[in-house]
C-alpha cells in the first residue's frame, strides 16, 4: 500500500447527523467502531482495488461520534457514494467535551500549543502509555505534550521555550492520531 494514497469520504448532511460516503469503489475495511471520536482527516479505513489500497480519511468539516458502520468493519464491498458509517454530532452544550476526555477535535477559547508542522498528532509516546498530559498538568516550557508524526519519523511536540511562565493544561484539542495542519490547535492552555 502506498502511504500516499489518501482519499476523503465524502460527506452528507442528514437528520440527526453526518453519514460519510464512499469515494470509490472496492473492498473497504473500516478502522473506526460505533462510540469513536472522528476528526477531520483522521483516518477511517482502507479502500482496497485490485493490487492497491488507499486510506479513506473523514472530510473537512466532518466530526463527531461514530454511530453505527453502515459497512463492515471487515472487508466489505462498497460502491462510489455507499453510505460508509454515520456520525453522531457532538453537543458542545451538553458538556461533551468533558464527558470525551477532551479528546474530541475543537476549537481553543484560550491559549494552546499550536502544530509546529503538519503531520499525525499523538497524545501518547507509544499505544499502551498513558497521555504525555492530562487536565490539569502544569506544563514549564519545553516540555513535551505529544509527538508529531511525518513520513515516518516522531518529533515532540513541547509548549514553547519562548513563553517564559508556565501554564495548566485544560484539554487536549485534537484526537489521539487525528491529522493536523501546521497552526492547529493541539492542547489548550490555562496560564498560570
Amino acid at each position: 500500500m502506498s502511504d500516499h494514497l489518501r482519499l476523503p469520504a465524502r460527506a452528507r448532511r442528514c437528520e440527526d447527523g453526518l453519514e460519510l460516503l464512499s469515494p470509490g469503489v472496492g473492498w473497504l475495511e473500516l478502522t473506526v467502531e460505533v462510540g469513536d471520536l472522528v476528526a477531520p482527516g483522521q483516518t477511517l479505513g482502507r479502500l482496497r482495488q485490485l493490487r492497491s489500497a488507499t486510506e479513506v480519511v473523514a472530510p473537512e468539516g466532518a466530526a463527531g461520534r461514530v454511530r453505527g458502520p453502515l459497512a463492515a468493519t471487515r472487508a466489505d464491498a462498497v460502491s462510489h457514494g455507499d453510505n460508509i458509517l454515520s456520525l453522531a454530532p457532538l453537543d458542545p452544550g451538553s458538556g461533551g467535551d468533558a464527558a470525551l476526555g477532551g479528546e474530541a477535535a475543537a476549537e481553543s477559547s484560550g491559549p494552546a500549543v499550536l502544530a509546529p508542522q503538519s503531520g499525525r498528532f499523538y497524545q501518547r509516546p507509544s499505544p499502551q502509555d498513558d497521555p504525555f498530559v492530562t487536565a490539569g498538568t502544569l506544563l514549564q516550557p519545553g516540555d513535551p505534550v505529544g509527538l508529531l508524526e511525518v513520513m515516518k519519523t516522531f518529533a515532540p511536540v513541547r509548549y514553547p521555550r519562548s513563553e517564559t511562565a508556565p501554564a495548566r493544561v485544560v484539554r487536549y484539542l485534537q484526537p489521539d492520531g487525528a491529522d493536523v495542519s501546521k497552526g492547529t490547535p493541539l492542547v489548550e492552555l490555562e496560564p498560570e
